[in-house]
């Protein structure tokens, strides 16, 4: 296939810069992955770039206490002190990894699958280092992690592209010529581009092109040793997550004959780096408050190495979004993250439109306006700080309508002409904890929905739901107490403590 024109690669990679919040993560990542490369790095200098993020710190220390990294049993209380014991590269690479999965954890459904099975890989390229005696395990998982950017960066900035890329690929197209249609270039060209400009080391941008496999064999030491451990911890991915089940049985089984004469690899192996990346990926999901079933995992797994029966038809979606009547049954339970719970509504929310951009926002008692606090689609990170909606007549006739508890569906008449982002089209509806506006959400669209009752009633059941989650965290939080300012402090507690 020929490869696309430099500046066509070039034109996609500024298109994705120019977005408001990839600036600062270009900047942080570049950061914590030159300074490993520096000869005069010391412990001190990696601890203060990485304390610079305190959610990339807190979440390093999570992962560095868990058992995959702590053999010790005794606690890990610092960066520092998780330096000294795994090495400043190790503690490089696993928290780019993790920087990586900040940046994107709370996009849409979609965009977090993706992060899920970059997980996964990142986990199966540890693995399979480990079985193959490659000196540096968490350089293995740093290039598995970053192994898939170029379809992250694609679903997550570039959606009316990524939708045409799904397209094709229902044509039975390859991931690479489908990505070459739908975006001029393909994904693994993109993913390069940008780590280059990260600066990500040259083994990452190496890793993200396919080799040459089923010659020779080589050894750890050999220059595409890792390159290939990565390919086939991306191909593994694939086979068994992103594959129907019989065409992932075959898959599978064709793996082990293409890699085998290069690497050595055996089905036994396949399995145990399978069933160990489960469990060492759900710890650092857990850890990283990410969606994690190892159980329907586990499942894929065994039809992949033919160990169960093949399920029926529909069965075979990786990984399902929870549903209203489970999120219902978690919330009257108290078993949830009130985070993950937010998070599944507005990516109801959202693919119900279908609409640019949902929010949830909670009200500022103080100042009498709502603030964003989470929001999935376009811009979702910028939206954030530019949300502000007085609940009051400042707030035109949206805050109008949130005085007056009621739902305000402009989805196919032009929006009000005073609204927090200028949007053409959009509804605001507010969430009550006792009979109170405490927040709300929005969403909005550059084009006229569709609506009718069905759609209203949709959005205001999936409302009214965070609203019992909100209620429900909250009273868990403050023993019962149901002020506006004590729900929505507490609930803002709760949204941090989730991060």
């Amino acid at each position: 296939m020929v490869p696309p024109p430099d500046d066509i690669v070039e034109r996609r990679v500024k298109d994705i810069l120019a977005r408001p919040d990839l600036p600062a993560f270009s900047h942080h990542i570049q950061q914590i992955l030159s300074s490993a490369h520096q000869e005069d790095v010391s412990i001190r200098n990696i601890t203060e770039i990485v304390l610079r993020e305190y959610s990339v710190t807190l979440k390093l220390l999570r992962v560095a206490n868990s058992p995959l990294y702590n053999r010790s049993g005794r606690p890990i209380l610092s960066v520092a002190h998780a330096a000294s014991l795994l090495g400043l590269e190790a503690i490089r690479d696993l928290a780019a990894g993790l920087m990586l999965f900040e940046h994107f954890r709370n996009r849409s459904s979609g965009v977090r699958e993706l992060m899920v099975l970059s997980l996964l890989s990142a986990n199966h390229a540890r693995e399979a280092a480990l079985v193959g005696g490659y000196p540096k395990p968490e350089e293995a998982y740093l290039c598995g992690m970053f192994r898939n950017l170029g379809e992250i960066l694609v679903s997550c900035y570039l959606p009316v592209e990524y939708r045409e890329y799904l397209l094709e690929r229902q044509k039975n197209l390859s991931e690479k010529h489908a990505s070459r249609k739908a975006l001029k270039c393909s994904f693994e060209e993109l993913g390069r581009a940008m780590a280059a400009h990260w600066g990500l080391p040259d083994s990452v941008t190496t890793c993200m092109a396919d080799v040459q496999t089923g010659g020779t064999r080589i050894h750890a030491g050999h220059k595409d040793f890792l390159k290939t451990l990565v390919q086939l911890s991306h191909a593994l991915t694939t086979s068994v997550y992103r594959a129907a089940p019989e065409a992932s049985r075959a898959a599978t089984r064709q793996l082990v004959e293409v890699f085998a004469p290069t690497i050595g690899i055996k089905e036994t192996d396949l399995k145990k780096i399978l069933e160990r990346t489960v469990e060492d990926a759900g710890h650092t999901a857990t850890n990283l408050r990410m969606p994690f079933d190892a159980l329907r995992l586990g499942a894929q797994i065994n039809v992949a190495m033919n160990t169960a029966p093949l399920p029926p038809d529909d069965d075979c979606e990786p990984v399902p979004p929870k549903e209203a009547d489970q999120l219902e049954t978690d919330i009257q339970g108290g078993h949830f993250v009130l985070n993950d719970v937010l998070m599944t509504i507005l990516d109801r929310v959202h693919a119900a439109g279908p609409f640019a951009r949902v929010l949830f926002g909670l009200v500022e008692p103080e100042a009498n306006l709502i603030h964003a606090r989470l929001a999935v689609g376009t811009d979702s990170a910028a939206v954030l700080d530019r949300f502000r909606l007085p609940v009051s007549i400042r707030g035109g006739a949206l805050g109008v309508e949130l005085l007056r508890k009621r739902d305000l569906f402009a989805l196919q008449s032009p929006a009000p002409a005073v609204n927090p982002l200028n949007a053409k089209y959009l509804l605001v509806c507010p969430v009550l904890v006792d009979d109170q506006v405490i927040g709300c959400l929005y969403a909005d669209s550059p084009h006229p929905v569709e609506t009718g009752k069905a759609l209203e009633q949709q959005i205001a059941g999936l409302r009214d739901l965070a609203a019992r989650a909100v209620a429900k965290a909250s009273s868990q939080a403050t023993g019962g107490s149901r002020s506006v300012e004590q729900l929505t402090g507490a609930c803002k507690e709760s949204l941090l403590a989730s991060r």
